[in-house]
This record gives structure tokens, sequence and C-alpha cells, in this order.
């Protein structure tokens, strides 16, 4: 998100919520509460200060933040890679750098995939976080570490 916003580009973020008391539609301010949002979108809000929307319905929850936020160029779907029934033009895996060495990972209840691990193999990228993935990680010449032939470190063109 940081990253992004560093380049200009206008990012807004939305999420289901998890967590909260209420599944209304609700774009965070300043004076939202995690029981309104969710305890993990009320902190990406005010760690990135990204217009950030929540709902059960996540395609509501982009047309609010749309609505009131229309100059957004770019929305990042928090857990987006497995609610299908969300429209996307770009999908972006963010895997964490602690799991890129690891053999035993599995999915939920078991572990803490929610998509098996061949899902990267259909996303434009992946996004490593924190850290330099491990040796054998190797989802595909979608991993993200080098700048792309346009000049940033996204696999696509920005609308800025």
């Amino acid at each position: 998100m940081l990253g992004l916003q560093e380049k200009g580009i206008k990012v807004g973020i939305i999420s289901r919520g998890y967590g909260r008391k209420s599944k209304a539609v609700h774009v965070l301010n300043a004076a939202s509460r995690a029981e309104d949002t969710g305890d993990e979108p009320l902190l990406l809000f005010r760690k990135t200060g990204a217009p950030t929307a929540v709902g059960s319905s996540r395609a509501q929850a982009g047309r609010a933040l749309l609505a009131a936020h229309p100059d957004i160029r770019l929305i990042v779907t928090d857990d987006g890679l497995q609610h299908y029934a969300l429209r996307r033009d770009v999908e972006i895996a963010v895997f964490p750098v602690a799991d890129t060495g690891r053999s035993d990972l599995d999915l939920l209840p078991n572990g803490n995939l929610r998509e098996p691990l061949s899902r990267l193999d259909s996303v434009d990228a992946v996004v490593v976080s924190g850290g330099q993935a491990d040796a054998s990680f190797a989802p595909s010449e979608k991993y993200v570490s080098q700048p792309h032939r346009n000049g940033t470190d996204l696999p696509f063109e920005p609308a800025v």
C-alpha cells in the first residue's frame, strides 16, 4: 500500500471486516471503531491513511468506497483472492516470507492456507512480504522481485 501511495497512486482498501458487530457497509473515518469495522481494516486505515470500506459484500463495499472517494484508481481487497464473486482486473497474491521455505503448508483448518498452493499458478503476480523468499520458493515466473518493464514494481500499468 505505502509503495503504491509513494508512487502517487490513489489506493483504497475493501474488506469484509471480520469480527465487527454490524453487517452493513461502513466507509471508515477518523471516528471509526473496531466494533464497526473489524480490527484489521481499522489498523490498515490508520497505518496507511488509505480510504477504506468494509461490508459483508465486498462489491457493495467497493461501490460505497468509490462513491465516497471517486478519485481512487486502485482498490486492494483484503483476503480477496478466494472471494470469487468479486470482479477483478489483476490478482496479486501476497505470500509471507516465513512460509516460503516450508513444505508442511496445508489448507484451513489444518493449516494457514485459504487456497491450495496451486492457486498461485493462476494469479498475475506473487509478492513475498517481510523479506527475501527462500531459494526453494518457486511459485512461477510471476514472483515480484525485480522492477517490471513498465519501470515499476507492478506487473501492470498503474492508472494515475
